[in-house]
């Protein structure tokens, strides 16, 4: 059984469907819940009539209220797809209005019998009408997200009705009034199509603002990199997710080197197209499904590596630097060299009681390694060791 939660509550913003693929989802989800207990109000008005009627036919007592409950089992059990592919959805849809029709049918049947057993203005009678009535106006609200299907709904539920009565001398007046109702609901049915899919069109736009709006507060505008909100979030999960199981978990911090220089010789919007070389040049370097990397603030950024050894997470360090060196930021008018230094540790359990303990060992050997010259890696649990830059190797 689906969620009964539509798809734009239970899903995330990271995750919105094309236009196209949302309303499918959505149809479907209301198509499934709109009908799901309708022949358990057949069900209802055929045991009003039994009672009123006093039908002693056992045929026309049991068969249709066996039928009406079958009919609830099978719409119960026509669950959604998973995966709700096009022709999934396409295939289910039709099962679906397959089951919906047969019902008003079978109502419109079980109307047509009564109309031969009463002949006359008799109390059964009038509650088959009145019931006749509550289903068509109820379909013509519930299946408006298909007014071609939701047509054939009332039609099948009116036209035999109407007929049926109008068969009847004394029940022609009757037969006319259900008619004009009859005209009156597919003259609002068009109405209520056009308010559906203006309300589909509105949630979806209120779904997509929303998604805008989280992914700007957790992505950095300029580098598209995680920003330092999602860092702190993503870092303190992944922290004590590793606490749980004492499993690995490095981190990286680069600081680029002379930034500000960047900015004074060359202006703000190369400095910002160097900082998108740069993230460009992390996406490259860092690859790992469980690799994060964050524009921490300014030229600052970090790189959080699950499941990995800090000799890992400086091999992978050492390989970024000489990166940089070969592939400078380049455009039109200059080539720029961009160097970055970088501090290396990973969490220590025994000492580290908090995902902030972590981060500061790292981001002071960051800062040890500008202080020792720039362009150097710094080990945070070596006693501040630097690792040259190893650029020869690149030739």
């Amino acid at each position: 059984m689906p969620n009964r939660d539509h798809p734009s509550l239970s899903a995330g913003y990271d995750a919105v469907p094309p236009a196209g693929a949302y309303r499918q989802q959505r149809l479907g989800t209301d198509l499934y819940l709109r009908a799901l207990d309708g022949p358990v109000f057949y069900f209802l008005g055929w045991l009003l009539i039994c009672l009123t009627g006093a039908y002693g036919n056992l045929a026309l007592v049991w068969l249709p209220g066996v039928l009406f409950l079958a009919l609830w089992v099978l719409r119960r059990r026509n669950i959604l797809p998973e995966p709700a592919t096009t022709p999934a959805l396409a295939a289910w849809r039709r099962r679906q209005w397959l089951l919906i029709h047969a019902g008003c049918v079978l109502w419109s049947v079980v109307f047509w019998r009564v109309c031969e057993l009463e002949a006359a203005q008799t109390t059964t009678l009038l509650i088959a009408v009145i019931c006749t009535v509550a289903y068509g106006t109820a379909a013509s609200s519930a299946f408006s997200l298909d007014d071609r299907q939701c047509l054939i709904t009332i039609l099948l539920l009116f036209l035999p009705a109407v007929v049926g009565l109008a068969l009847l001398p004394g029940l022609r007046a009757i037969a006319v009034t259900l008619g004009i109702y009859l005209l009156y609901l597919l003259a609002s049915l068009r109405r209520s199509a056009r308010e559906y899919d203006a309300h589909i069109a509105a949630e979806y736009a209120l779904l997509t603002s929303r998604a805008e709006v989280e992914k700007l507060t957790r992505e950095d505008s300029l580098t598209g990199l995680a920003n330092r909100r999602e860092y702190e979030l993503q870092f303190r999960q992944l922290w004590h997710r590793a606490a749980r199981q004492q499993s690995r978990v490095a981190m990286i911090v680069l600081d680029l080197d002379h930034f500000k220089r960047v900015n004074d010789d060359y202006g703000h919007a190369v400095g910002d197209a160097c900082l998108q070389h740069f993230a460009k040049q992390l996406r490259q370097g860092f690859r790992r499904a469980g690799d994060h990397l964050v524009r921490y603030g300014g030229e600052e950024f970090v790189v959080l590596l699950s499941d990995c050894e800090v000799a890992m997470a400086l091999q992978l360090a050492e390989d970024f630097q000489r990166q940089l060196h070969e592939q400078p930021y380049q455009d039109d008018e200059r080539s720029i060299v961009l160097t970055a230094s970088m501090g290396v540790g990973g969490v220590r359990w025994a000492e580290d009681a908090n995902p902030a303990d972590t981060f500061s060992r790292v981001d002071r050997a960051c800062y040890e390694a500008k202080r020792q010259g720039r362009d150097r890696i710094v080990l945070a649990d070596s006693a501040w060791t630097p690792i040259e830059p190893n650029i020869a190797a690149a030739d």
